[in-house]
């Protein structure tokens, strides 16, 4: 075990150094070893146990295990959100799965597992980054139960309780949410009663240092000429943002009644998103819950959010016939624009093959797949990961590790855990297969969200020790596609 732990942090090491190149892959089995310690990790000494109830932490040990002795050595996390988190990590894998071979099926196999899904049905698929309304769902709760304050929600209350004898309370606020008005208020409510300035101004930082990654990998594009970077970077530095909710709304619950930018920042969306025609960037406040946020480490916070508001930055950069302001306004060059779409074709052309090799039992509709309509998003996604990665690299951050997953990962590795984690899904065949062929979604897949960008990122390889011409560290020309 010792030699194993040394064994990582040396590998983490020489990744700190320089992750431009692939060391390669030691011969012990590191990935089968795990499995089986995770199959020993299943009680807790009174020693760990102890040090825990010091710090006024429920923890169920069951899942994360003991840690062993070189935990005395260690800079352990023993926060409640490092141990919920550990918990929920351990639990979404699966260790019989090389992460080299399918990092998604690693990180989220467990998930999977644990939430079957068999119909081709929406609303029958598990999505983990929907447990980030979780709370958010309670805390609506107690607010509608509570009429002392808040008297704009009078009609909604009166229905609520009118719902509640008759349903279940969680259908009922379904159905309130449904209704455009009554979601207004309940988020205005929210914001109000749960303003969570520590999350927003945490966001806010995080934003700014993502940003200012982003801009230097603009800068340092070797195919976009000095004009079009510099437009570029002018855009970045000009969009506006509505971190956790508008402010106004602690003051006005009056819904906005014309169609500006306001309108779209609803508070109750778990969703961030970027707004092309305004050059903004909108990060609600109920997206700010784990698997996302609040995850107790930086390198799963910026492996979850900041690879999402990376994401969002992307959009900004590649939307070039919309300028400052989000006027229309072509920002880029002809020879730019040609080059970028030269390389965009890579991208097309690899996920289409990703589509294709999915498909098993239904071939004779293989030829209606194409990798066109989802390029934008699956380019953004690279980028993403790309300014977050490098943004957390400028932490410094300390070598801390999780509880239970003590002398199994660095920080980097916990960073593309934390990535994986947040996307976890668990899709039946028959939804995956069309969700790909409908033409109206421009987004991929979750799995291929994960797996494919990663593929696609040298320090990921890295990080993971996975030897050149593995599946997610491919060296065959043009199963690797980047921009910057």
């Amino acid at each position: 075990m010792r030699t194993r732990a040394i064994l990582l942090v040396f590998s983490c090491l020489i990744m700190a150094v320089n992750f431009e190149e692939t060391p390669s892959r030691p011969m012990f089995n590191w990935y089968r070893w795990m499995r089986e310690r995770k199959e020993t990790k299943r009680t807790s000494n009174e020693s760990s146990l102890s040090q825990l109830r010091n710090f006024g932490i429920k923890v169920r040990f069951e899942k994360i295990g003991s840690p062993p002795i070189e935990a005395e050595t260690k800079d352990v996390c023993y926060s409640e959100e490092c141990i919920e988190s550990a918990n929920r990590i351990w639990d979404s894998m699966d260790l019989s799965v090389d992460p080299c071979s399918d990092f998604f099926q690693f990180a989220c196999g467990g998930y999977m597992k644990k939430n079957p899904v068999t119909s081709k049905l929406p609303d029958h698929q598990k999505f983990q980054m929907d447990s980030t309304l979780i709370n958010v769902y309670k805390k609506l709760h107690v607010i509608l139960e509570d009429d002392s304050k808040h008297p704009f929600l009078r009609r909604a209350r009166r229905n609520y309780s009118r719902c509640v004898g008759k349903d279940e309370p969680s259908k009922c606020l379904r159905d309130l949410l449904a209704n455009k008005n009554f979601e207004w208020f309940l988020g205005v409510a929210y914001a109000r009663d749960y303003p969570q300035t520590d999350k927003i101004n945490k966001t806010k930082i995080m934003l700014e240092t993502v940003k200012t990654e982003v801009k230097t990998l603009v800068e340092n594009s070797m195919w976009m000429d000095r004009e079009s970077i510099e437009n570029s970077v002018e855009k970045v530095d000009d969009v506006r943002t509505v971190i956790g909710y508008d402010p106004v709304t602690l003051t006005d619950h009056r819904k906005p009644r014309v169609n500006g930018l306001k309108a779209f920042m609803k508070p109750l969306r778990n969703n961030p998103f970027y707004v092309t025609h305004y050059n903004a960037m909108c990060l609600p406040v109920a997206s700010m819950n784990s698997p996302v946020l609040n995850l107790g480490l930086d390198a799963l916070e910026y492996g979850a959010m900041g690879t999402i508001i990376g994401h969002e930055f992307a959009h900004c950069i590649h939307y070039y016939d919309h300028g400052k302001g989000g006027l229309w306004n072509t920002i880029w060059s002809d020879g730019t624009i040609s080059r970028f779409n030269f390389m965009k074709d890579c991208f097309v052309n690899q996920y289409a093959e990703e589509f294709r090799n999915f498909f098993t039992g239904r071939r004779d509709e293989v030829g209606k797949i194409d990798g066109r309509k989802t390029v934008a998003e699956n380019i953004a996604d690279l980028v993403g990961l790309q300014a977050a990665y490098r943004a957390f690299k400028r932490l410094n951050v300390t070598n801390r590790m999780l509880m239970g997953l003590i002398t199994d990962y660095c920080p980097e590795q916990l960073f593309f855990l934390g990535m994986a984690n947040a996307r976890c899904t668990s899709e039946s065949v028959g939804f995956t297969e069309d969700f790909i062929l409908d033409w109206s979604h421009v987004h991929s897949p979750w799995r291929f969200r994960v797996n494919v960008p990663l593929k696609n990122f040298k320090a990921f390889a890295e990080a993971w020790n996975c030897p050149s011409g593995s599946e997610m560290n491919p060296i065959k020309n043009g199963s690797r596609c980047t921009l910057y």
